[in-house]
């Protein structure tokens, strides 16, 4: 099931580079953060926190994030990662950034930047939002969003709350690279990938027989759903034209929750976005691989 994910996951980055959908999605403001469970997929936010989105991305070229522990993970809050020491009391060899304080909420999916009690100490560490929290805004950089993966992120082992949630053996990413970058990462050409897509499909279909016919049909959608992705108007076997390849410290920490003032002003001036295509097109590749 990961391995059909994460395939989809990068059909679908291919595509949107070369489709209709490049003008709306640049290919070098998303992220993917692959787990032990599967890839997800962040949208940066350039327009509003600039320097530290060319942070990351300098760091996620370096291949600065891969392998690294989420050190502290609070049940329905927040996970966090971006330590090389794993500890939560280090960062990048690069200088601390100024504070990109902006009119992004806290709601879940939302990735912000760690740092300490200083407003301009923010370096390398990151959160990803797992519940909503509107008491982290402007006191913390959003420079993303999750549009993909949200599951994933909910399943990274948890720390243990009477020590602010810091976790024994830790989960760690597994890798984190550009979509720009994604030939570097499956340097494959769309047919084949999607020759493996319908031969794993096929495999775990065979395996579904004198089950569910319904499960073995989800299967059997997987490639007419790529195609239809690709804008193809067929899903015949018809060769695609192969693809060429792109060249392609302080200590930060979070405050406890309740060490957070709660009298701040609500306001309703921000609505929470709707679906966006990319995320559209991703669920309707996903929805059939529910278990």
């Amino acid at each position: 099931m990961k391995k059909i994910k994460l395939l989809l996951t990068i059909l679908l980055i291919i595509m949107l580079g070369k489709n209709a959908l490049a003008e709306e999605a640049n290919l070098e403001n998303f992220v993917l953060l692959e787990l032990k469970d599967g890839v997800v997929v962040i949208e940066t936010f350039p327009d509003v926190a600039p320097n530290h989105v060319k942070r990351i991305k300098s760091l996620t070229s370096q291949g600065f994030y891969n392998g690294l522990k989420f050190h502290r993970v609070i049940k329905n809050f927040m996970v966090q990662t971006g330590d090389p020491t794993g500890t939560g009391m280090s960062g990048s060899d690069k200088i601390n950034l100024r504070a990109e304080f902006n009119d992004k909420p806290h709601f879940r999916g939302a990735v912000s930047m760690a740092r300490a009690g200083h407003p301009n100490s923010a370096n390398s560490q990151f959160f990803i939002v797992t519940k909503d929290s509107r008491f982290l805004d402007k006191q913390y950089t959003v420079w993303g969003n999750v549009i993909d993966g949200m599951e994933y992120v909910d399943n990274i082992k948890q720390g243990d709350a009477s020590s602010n949630g810091t976790v024994k053996n830790p989960d760690v990413i597994v890798k984190m690279f550009l979509a720009s970058d994604i030939y570097r990462y499956d340097s494959r050409s769309i047919d084949e990938i999607i020759i493996e897509l319908k031969e794993i499909t096929k495999i775990r279909a065979e395996k579904l027989q004198g089950k569910k016919s319904e499960e073995i049909k989800k299967y059997k959608t997987i490639l007419e759903l790529a195609y239809l992705t690709s804008g193809s108007q067929t899903t015949s076997e018809t060769t695609i034209q192969q693809e060429k390849k792109t060249k392609t410290k302080a200590l930060p920490t979070l405050p406890t929750i309740e060490s957070v003032t709660k009298g701040s002003k609500k306001t309703n001036s921000y609505k929470k976005p709707k679906t966006s295509t990319k995320q559209g097109l991703l669920n309707r590749l996903y929805k059939h691989l529910e278990k």
